[in-house]
């Protein structure tokens, strides 16, 4: 996973990100080790939400790491997205890549009761790649075809997250662009369904995406955004209800997250068997126990909806209650009304440049307020003041408008 963090606008919608990559579970792994867990979470019982983590950073664990790590996430979840990726390197794709995973799959599955999803394809770029990204897909399984051909444990399924939002070529598209770059998504996802069904008759590999869960309001104007689109392939859809660490705050507690996911768009005409799972994070939550009540809050409201199949936690190396920032987000435009791209806008210590739609977006600006100094070659000047400002919200200015000058 990986921050996707947009300038202004439809960002502003679907900003759900995901976070830098780590190895370490210290945090997340003391406070669910030490806290008593509340039921759905330690045991897993069968009338309690399945529950999935995002897993960074296994294959640089120790041994004993291995031990005390896997120790402290079953008593959290009963399923894991493991990247298989260390970069853009294939972890499948070297002796000891191949020991790691082996390793970690054996202690997982038949020590711990955990099922293990192999997450890989976590950059944008491979939607415009698919020939790529399916031969990427194809060497994960034929890691998971031998291990199973030889009687030990393989994975449960794929799980994918190209994330187009995080892209400005995103923001800055228009409906019918936006709607291309999400067919063009369906067909990696199209070609990975058919890279797996050679070990169908053997082992049935299960596909998953991460997805942000705005694409359900934004299917209004791009059907195909709608997660009933994205099942025709997948078996399920993660919607990520989160935003960066530190803010814009999204799913931080039950009722913001029933705000976002109690939304016809989202749920209308799922397949049957298939469904969407709700993504959570660390970092938008005080401690544990706030979590917990996200996780009951969600699953009460929509466990016996038909399509619900759980909740995902990101992840294994974020912390709780992540200092909050302040945000402002906005566009340049000149009197026309046309985007002024490169524009500088300067404030509180802080530079950032407009892009190609005008865009622009600060991020830790300071909560007593700020004035915006904006330039621009070929315009006069421009100040705007800003307010006092609420730190983990944004705060979205209305278009400063530039005029030429002779």
């Amino acid at each position: 996973m990986k921050s996707a963090t947009g300038a202004t606008g439809l960002t502003a919608i679907v900003r759900v990100t995901s976070g830098a990559l780590g190895a370490s579970l210290t945090v997340l792994g003391l406070a669910l080790g030490c806290a008593t867990l509340a039921p759905g979470l330690a045991g897993q019982p069968a009338a309690g939400p399945d529950t999935a983590i995002w897993v960074y950073g296994a294959d640089r664990w120790t041994p004993a790491e291995q031990e005390a790590e896997l120790t402290r996430l079953a008593t959290l979840a009963r399923r894991l997205y493991l990247s298989v990726e260390a970069g853009s390197r294939l972890l499948v794709d070297d002796p000891e890549g191949v020991q790691r995973l082996g390793d970690l799959l054996d202690d997982a599955t038949a020590r711990f009761g955990l099922v293990v999803e192999a997450m890989l394809l976590q950059d944008p770029a491979w939607i415009a790649d698919p020939t790529g990204a399916t031969e990427r897909v194809a060497r994960v399984v034929a890691f998971h075809t031998a291990r199973r051909a030889s009687g030990q444990a393989g994975f449960a399924g794929l799980h994918f997250d190209i994330e187009p939002q995080s892209e400005e070529a995103w923001v800055c598209a228009s409906d019918d662009e936006r709607a291309e770059t999400l067919r063009k998504l369906q067909e990696v996802f199209h070609r990975a369904r058919v890279a797996t069904q050679a070990v169908a008759a053997t082992s049935t590999l299960t596909l998953s995406a991460a997805l942000p869960w705005a694409l359900g309001p934004l299917s209004t104007a791009v059907p195909n955004a709608a997660p009933a689109a994205w099942l025709a392939e997948l078996d399920e859809v993660v919607l990520m209800v989160y935003g960066d660490p530190g803010g814009p705050l999204v799913g931080e507690s039950g009722p913001a997250v029933l705000r976002r996911i109690d939304d016809a768009r989202l749920w209308q005409g799922l397949p049957p068997g298939r469904g969407l799972r709700i993504g959570l994070a660390t970092f938008e939550h005080r401690d544990v126990a706030s979590l917990r009540g996200t996780i009951a809050e969600t699953s009460s409201a929509f466990g016996a909806r038909p399509g619900f199949r759980g909740v995902a936690i990101f992840a294994n190396d974020q912390v709780y209650d992540a200092p909050l920032v302040a945000f402002v987000e906005g566009r340049v435009l000149d009197a026309r009304g046309d985007p002024v791209a490169g524009a500088r806008l300067v404030a509180g210590g802080h530079e950032v440049a407009s892009n190609r739609c005008g865009a622009f977006g600060f991020k830790g600006l300071p909560a007593a307020g700020v004035d915006l100094e904006v330039t621009a070659q070929g315009f006069a000047p421009a100040r705007v003041s800003v307010s006092p400002l609420v730190p983990g919200r944004v705060r979205e200015l209305a278009p400063i408008r530039l005029e030429r000058v002779p």
